[in-house]
């Protein structure tokens, strides 16, 4: 008895030895396990959620300005067809205006001197409306460029942006057409 009682105890002193080291095996793992934080895949999933988020709200704050800018360039446009009107009427009424008014007798002196600052006049109006729709032109070009780069967005919108840029890009080159017409009158 007193035998089986010394092996119980031994085998009891083993088996607290065991349960002790087990549990400092199970406190070790759980240290380390909380100083290496998260998962390295969630620290990449959160970094790339992050990349995006700062994605969408560049493609947001661009389609903003591409917006902004395509306004912009619709007024200037029209301000610039409105110009190209107003000069070629001016320039109707100016060669029309000249032989109501001559003087009799004088008609060679004013008809020279008149086309000559008409057409002059013409030129500058041209050349000056020629740049602004160029550089209309040239903006239009840049944001119908980055419309691609804006993405993120609605499809649709894109689209609709997409295809209004198409246009005033249309309507500049009619403008520079219109404006080849007041070109010719100042040379003739």
């Amino acid at each position: 008895a007193s035998r089986a009682r010394d092996q119980a105890a031994t085998g009891g002193d083993d088996a607290r030895r065991e349960l002790d080291r087990l549990r400092r095996r199970v406190a070790e793992r759980e240290e380390a396990k909380s100083q290496a934080g998260p998962a390295p895949e969630v620290n990449v999933l959160t970094a790339e959620l992050e990349a995006l988020k700062r994605k969408v709200t560049e493609a947001t704050e661009k389609a903003g300005a591409a917006e902004r800018s395509m306004k912009s360039l619709e007024a200037e446009l029209e301000l610039a067809r409105t110009e190209a009107r107003q000069a070629k009427a001016e320039a109707e009424r100016a060669k029309a205006a000249p032989a109501a008014e001559a003087p009799p007798g004088d008609d060679a002196t004013v008809v020279a001197k008149v086309p000559g600052e008409l057409r002059d006049m013409a030129q500058q109006v041209y050349e000056s409306i020629n740049d602004i729709l160029s550089e209309l032109r040239n903006n239009i070009l840049l944001v119908q460029g980055e419309l691609g780069n804006a993405g993120g967005g609605n499809e649709e919108s894109l689209r609709i942006i997409t295809d209004a840029v198409d246009s005033v890009v249309g309507n500049a080159e009619d403008a520079k057409g219109a404006l080849r017409g007041l070109r010719e009158l100042a040379e003739s």
